[in-house]
């Protein structure tokens, strides 16, 4: 069953203000974490205190940063988010045309993108697509999908890290996640989206969207 106008209006205002949220940390983190390190030079004897100082900053940024932790892209990423929902915030008229159902799919690779794009749509009104994880997830807060489909082989960042950023931004999206890596998929079943093997044959991606819109 796919969303009504209104419970996707929700889930996006719910989705866009923890977005913000996150953007308020991410800059609260980085004054602090300058903050630590003035200390950290001045310090001295209170070098002790200056490093509690460090690590509790890093604990704001572990808590805002749930899909760019470990990537050397965060401020691509954030940017390209923020790109993808300001491009689709404030228009809930445009989206609400959309009629069947929406679908995200993502992934790093042209030409599966392309195929697995026209695959879903065969199946799913309305089908956006995104090569980065930043624009992939613009796209899932702005949007809020009922299907989404993601590659592990993404730009920017791992797409099994922006999958595993769903359930906080995009709680009722369902999901199948593409990765050839055992532990990965063991970590996107325990969130409960489902798995299959990178490059998935069209048949067995229509049988998945078959099975998560009923």
């Amino acid at each position: 069953m796919w969303f009504t106008t209104d419970e996707r209006n929700v889930l996006c205002h719910q989705a866009l203000e923890r977005w913000q949220r996150s953007e308020r940390l991410r800059a609260r983190s980085a004054e602090a974490r300058q903050r630590a390190e003035l200390l950290c030079r001045r310090a001295g004897s209170t070098i002790r205190r200056s490093e509690a100082v460090v690590d509790r900053a890093g604990a704001v940024i572990g808590e805002a940063e749930t899909l760019i932790q470990g990537s050397g892209h965060a401020a691509a990423i954030e940017h390209l988010a923020d790109r993808a929902i300001s491009r689709w915030r404030g228009t809930p008229d445009r989206v609400a045309t959309l009629e069947g159902g929406y679908a995200l799919v993502a992934s790093g690779e042209a030409g599966d993108l392309t195929r697995m794009q026209q695959s879903v749509g065969m199946s799913v009104g309305s089908v956006f697509g995104a090569s980065d994880a930043g624009t992939a997830l613009g796209l899932a807060i702005a949007i809020q999908p009922d299907l989404a489909v993601i590659d592990a082989k993404m730009e920017l960042a791992d797409g099994v890290d922006m999958a595993l950023a769903l359930p906080l931004y995009a709680p009722r999206t369902r999901a199948l996640v593409l990765t050839d890596d055992r532990l990965r998929a063991a970590q996107v079943r325990v969130v409960g989206f489902d798995t299959e093997a990178r490059h998935i044959s069209d048949a067995a991606l229509g049988a998945w969207i078959a099975y998560a819109a009923a």
